[in-house]
């Protein structure tokens, strides 16, 4: 009986638990979707610690939770999903004025949206 597990299959199963695609899924951990597919369809076996960090850090677990596959979000407070986390990614490309702007363009959104929901007369 083998012990040995099958990290591809790891992380397959818990980016389809986080209804993530492969496409999400690399660019969140900055790697080829090439180079998933073929760790998730077992073609590719190695990667550095590095790349786990990252993929990890895309699906919200640990490493170890990688590498035995047992359940483990870093933190159990706030999960993001992954379009949640995306749109984070995305906001830390642009530079620090424009990341402020935006923040508060949201905010006013996100207040003239809950405006709307808490007041049936304004929908």
């Amino acid at each position: 009986m083998s012990n040995e597990v099958n990290i591809g299959e790891i992380i397959k199963a818990k980016r389809a638990k986080a209804k993530m695609t492969q496409e999400t899924l690399a660019e969140l951990a900055g790697i080829s979707i090439d180079y998933l597919s073929k760790l998730e369809t077992g073609k590719r076996t190695n990667l550095s610690a590095t790349t786990l960090l990252k993929i990890a850090h895309a699906l919200n677990t640990t490493t170890d939770s990688l590498l035995t596959g047992n359940s483990s979000n870093k933190n159990s407070e706030l999960t993001l999903d992954a379009q949640e986390q995306l749109l984070l990614k995305r906001l830390h490309t642009l530079n620090k004025e424009s990341r402020a702007d935006l923040i508060h363009a949201f905010m006013e959104l996100i207040h003239v949206v809950n405006k709307q929901q808490n007041n049936p007369r304004m929908k």
